[in-house]
């Protein structure tokens, strides 16, 4: 009986100490692995770095020797990617979206907002918008940095834009997804860009076209984007000295810009690399016959300034005289843009006012310098049409858009006929196919240049703005023909450059 008692306490202590060391080896096994999954994940998350963008609404990346770090001062969101919005933010960004809603639908009652005292607020609202959108906080160069210096923030003359760089250690040019290296230029624009019959667009006509080209003209060079100057209308030698005048040629009784070179047929892709000052901006200008329409309004407008204020000042210098006609002009370019242009551009049933005296102290972003991104979305090769119709008679662009001596259409068919025939022409769309031969350089060299800076991938800039990223080829083009293309020339919807946003661009 002993003996069996000796032997149960024998087996009850061996199953005990068996029992014990299973489950200190379970307890070993399972945090080892666990241990392992973590280790793994901080290694995924050191090789992916900043390069998936995980942080939200403006969040700045800044690596760690295991992962990344989101610093998420003056977002308005908090948590570990930024992702978290607080009751302030909550609050102010849903009241601007009812905001928008009312300019861009209800047309009366922001007009009677607009006629009265009132109108500040709603201005002050209508910024306060545009920064609830653009998840952003600081500005960066276009040197290469994917994080914000004092240069660009303080260096009016420097380029700026408003995303960080995609960071050079990433496993693909955009980031963590898609192919490395991009497909050619020349591959991408005739596979996805390059005309093949003209698309129209049933809301923007070509007038609307031809001034947005000559108001981006200003900024037409990566050291001069530093703000509306109209610096694409004067040059040094270009002017009198006499009464602050700009020379200009008579022809039938009416003043027109002057041109004392023959017209080469170039592109604008040889002038974007420039860094000379602005005389070649006005040349460009002219050399357009698109653009030169508004070379010669807005040439024609400063000397009838100048007269007007040499009759009011006869005092004044020509110095005095000049810069104070300038000065008007750049005014009535701002109004127009402002009140007339831009409101079509955005789809907003109202119009927009320009007051000197309005602030940028509020909203720090919100200035005269043009980011890169802007710069280079906005050239629009797509909605130059094949041709158009001035008095019965058929212009066919690439005949003409670089040959203005011979076929000087201002000249030819008079100032107030070509605007008239731009005003009832219809622009392009901005589509798949659709952009003019002509401009295949243009549209290369902008291609070119946005890998060279490395901009942020179109989905990665759909969230900036505010707007749902796409999750696949099907969501965004919805054609079957096209998301083949798509996935053949970028592999992965989140590799989609940023500057093919010419195919799929959004309209209200």
């Amino acid at each position: 009986m002993v003996i069996f008692k000796r032997t149960l306490f024998h087996v009850y202590t061996f199953v005990n100490v068996s029992s014990s060391y299973i489950i200190l080896m379970i307890i070993i096994l399972y945090y080892t692995t666990m241990s392992s999954s973590q280790l793994l994940s901080k290694k995924k998350e050191k090789s992916e770095g900043c390069c998936s963008f995980p942080c939200q609404h403006g969040g700045v990346c800044i690596e760690r020797k295991f992962g990344y770090f989101c610093d998420c001062k003056n977002t308005g969101y908090y948590g570990k990617n930024c992702a978290i919005e607080t009751w302030f933010t909550f609050f102010k960004c849903h009241t601007n979206m009812i905001l928008e809603m009312i300019i861009s639908i209800h047309y009366f009652i922001f007009s009677l907002i607009n006629t009265n005292s009132l109108y500040f607020p709603s201005y002050y609202k209508i910024a306060g918008d545009i920064l609830c959108k653009m998840h952003t906080v600081g500005m960066y160069g276009i040197d290469g940095k994917s994080y914000a210096a004092l240069n660009p923030l303080y260096d009016s003359n420097s380029a700026v834009r408003i995303t960080p760089s995609v960071p050079k250690y990433c496993p693909t040019p955009l980031g963590t997804k898609g192919q490395d290296p991009f497909k050619a230029t020349s591959e991408v624009y005739n596979q996805l860009l390059k005309r093949q019959s003209f698309n129209a667009s049933k809301t923007t006509n070509l007038l609307f076209t031809v001034y947005g080209s000559h108001f981006f003209l200003q900024f037409l060079s990566h050291g001069n984007l530093n703000g509306i100057t109209c610096s694409h209308l004067y040059a040094e030698h270009k002017r009198t000295y006499h009464k602050g005048k700009v020379v200009t040629e008579v022809y039938n009784g009416e003043e027109y810009p002057l041109q004392h070179q023959r017209s080469q047929k170039k592109t604008f892709a040889h002038y974007l690399g420039r860094t000379e000052q602005d005389d070649w901006k006005v040349n460009i200008l002219k050399q357009n016959s698109l653009t030169y329409v508004f070379a010669t309004l807005w040439i024609r407008e400063h000397n009838r300034v100048c007269d007007i204020l040499a009759k009011i000042w006869p005092s004044w210098d020509d110095e005095r005289l000049f810069d104070t006609a300038r000065n008007i002009v750049t005014g009535e370019l701002l109004v127009i843009t402002l009140s007339e242009w831009y409101p079509v551009l955005m789809g907003y049933k109202t119009n927009l006012f320009y007051d000197p005296s309005y602030s940028t102290a509020e909203y720090a972003l919100i200035s005269n310098r043009l980011p890169i991104e802007t710069f280079l979305a906005l050239h629009w090769p797509n909605l130059i049409p094949d041709s158009f119709t001035v008095n019965n008679h058929t212009v066919v662009v690439t005949e003409s858009l670089w040959n203005n001596l011979d076929q000087n259409l201002v000249k030819k068919f008079g100032l107030n006929n070509l605007i008239e025939a731009f005003a009832v022409s219809p622009s392009g769309q901005v589509s798949i196919e659709n952009t003019l031969d002509i401009l295949s350089e243009t549209t290369k060299y902008i291609l070119e240049m946005g890998r060279k800076l490395r901009i942020p991938s179109f989905n990665r800039m759909r969230a900036i703005a505010g707007l749902k990223p796409y999750n696949t080829f099907t969501d965004m083009m919805k054609t079957t023909k096209w998301n083949h293309i798509l996935e053949k020339n970028y592999g992965n919807v989140d590799n989609i450059e940023f500057i093919t946003v010419w195919v799929k661009w959004p309209t209200k």
